[in-house]
């Protein structure tokens, strides 16, 4: 991806903060991270036209699709744009129900009272078959996809994606590891309906570019190891609410300290261990 100052950007993150009176743009502010950030700041515009482009593969899945109002339990809580043309794509994996729309651009009222979360990561596109296992094991809701016979002849796999089905798959997690175009190396985990694994810490408040918000505002899904030593980073998609559990669902995690360092030090209140 590029942006406007012709800067190749090969892993971003946005995270949007909830709706405050304090704000110019109430429910529209936003701050960006690279791996080359030291401190949050506002996202350049990146201009993606992926419609009608007709020859390539793209992706959307989403647990509520635009203009629903009632989400697919029974389906994984995911919530993920792919789009790949012959040499690269990208995958974004986000946290905003409704979004985005199969038909143009626009951003949906209900993704702006809360905090969200946006993770891109540009890919060759011959490590799709990270992203299409990804999909047949948490098995999504989808609502668009285009796959031309130039991908369906290349990735036989990809005709799976056409006819996911709910798999009795067991009490089970799954890691996979890839790596984004600029040889960054990516951890993608992933966990059945089943699996009732939990190994984190509930944030209680957070403070990013000098605001302040309780996890009662934050639909974000966002977690950072607790050791510097090791300084990884996840952006995901699945609520880790009690009655969210018997979903499936994944993040995708890397290794950065400057950005680990952004997220820490945003970090104001956690839940005790005992809560």
């Amino acid at each position: 991806l590029k942006c406007p100052s012709n800067k190749k950007r090969f892993r971003f993150i946005i995270c949007k903060l909830p709706k405050l009176k304090s704000q110019i743009y109430p429910g529209a502010t936003s701050y960006y991270a690279d791996k080359d950030t030291n401190e949050w700041g506002p996202p350049e515009n990146y201009l993606i036209t992926i419609y009608s482009l007709q020859k390539s593969f793209f992706f959307f899945c989403n647990d509520q699709k635009p203009g629903e109002t009632k989400s697919h339990g029974n389906r994984a809580q995911a919530k993920d744009v792919t789009f790949f043309g012959k040499t690269s794509g990208f995958w974004l994996i986000h946290s905003v129900t409704r979004f985005p729309s199969n038909a143009k651009y626009s951003y949906p009222k209900n993704g702006e009272v809360y905090g969200q979360s946006f993770l891109c990561v540009t890919m060759k596109t011959e490590s799709i078959g990270t992203f299409a296992e990804a999909m047949k094991y948490i098995d999504p809701a989808v609502y668009q996809m285009n796959l031309p016979k130039n991908f369906s002849d290349r990735f036989l796999f990809l005709k799976e994606l056409k006819i996911l089905k709910k798999k009795n798959n067991p009490n089970s997690s799954l890691i996979q590891t890839f790596s984004s175009i600029g040889s960054l190396k990516f951890y993608d985990f992933l966990k059945t309906k089943k699996y009732d694994g939990d190994i984190v810490i509930n944030v209680r408040e957070l403070k990013i570019g000098g605001s302040k918000f309780g996890n009662n505002k934050n639909h974000s899904k966002c977690a950072v190891s607790q050791k510097e030593t090791k300084p990884l980073v996840c952006i995901a998609d699945i609520n880790r609410q009690e009655s969210q559990k018997k979903r499936a669902g994944g993040a995708l995690c890397f290794e950065n300290l400057k950005i680990w360092k952004l997220f820490e030090k945003s970090i104001l209140n956690v839940e005790d261990c005992d809560a």
